[in-house]
């Protein structure tokens, strides 16, 4: 693959995917209220339950922490009098589901091994407006992570001298905290998401 097929195939892609949830460059502080007052819905379609090992009000409080964190960088000064635009959030949830996978790989003695792998999925959507009415735009995000399969060597493995050949087979699971992080940088990716829709407003 030459350089300029690398780049319009791998490097444009995921700039182009990259830029969804990069806050555009605000060219001046911009007074914004937040309305906090909303739900979060949870909900499991599996047999796992990472979910649980926090509560709705603790993912609601690192969802909005992340908005915020991404605010601070984004010019977005917040205030509960006279803002020039006021963000609400009219959903926010978290659906957690497994699924089986089974190994198919005949050389390795894990052939047909079978995994339950589980999915965390965070959403949210809301709206921004100016008070007076002259501007609406709707906005959403979304993060996600999944437990994998994989054949690669673990850094015990590599240790111990184990797995040169990768026929082991092993998940690489979620860990407790990795949930509160997904709900945080969920809030990260609304809060860019609401900045570049007050930029556009502001052209």
């Amino acid at each position: 693959m030459n350089k300029l097929t690398f780049f319009f195939f791998i490097v444009v892609p995921q700039l182009v995917f990259q830029s969804c949830y990069i806050s555009k460059s605000l060219e001046r502080d911009v007074n914004v209220s937040l309305d906090e007052s909303f739900n979060i819905e949870l909900s499991n379609g599996g047999s796992s339950d990472f979910s649980s090992n926090y509560s709705a009000e603790e993912y609601k409080a690192a969802f909005i922490e992340g908005v915020k964190r991404e605010f601070a960088t984004g010019h977005i000064v917040l205030v509960n009098n006279n803002p020039e635009f006021s963000v609400s959030i009219s959903e926010f949830s978290m659906f957690e589901s497994t699924k089986k996978h089974t190994v198919s790989d005949v050389d390795s003695d894990d052939n047909g091994k079978v995994f339950e792998l589980t999915s965390i999925n965070l959403s949210a959507k809301g709206i921004v407006v100016k008070p007076e009415g002259s501007h609406s735009r709707k906005w959403s995000a979304d993060k996600g992570k999944e437990e994998k399969v994989t054949n690669s060597r673990s850094g015990g493995q590599i240790i111990t001298g184990q797995n040169k050949d990768k026929k082991t087979y092993r998940e690489k699971e979620l860990d407790n905290s990795d949930v509160l992080d997904l709900a945080r940088n969920c809030g990260r990716r609304s809060g860019a998401r609401i900045i570049n829709g007050i930029a556009r407003a502001l052209k």
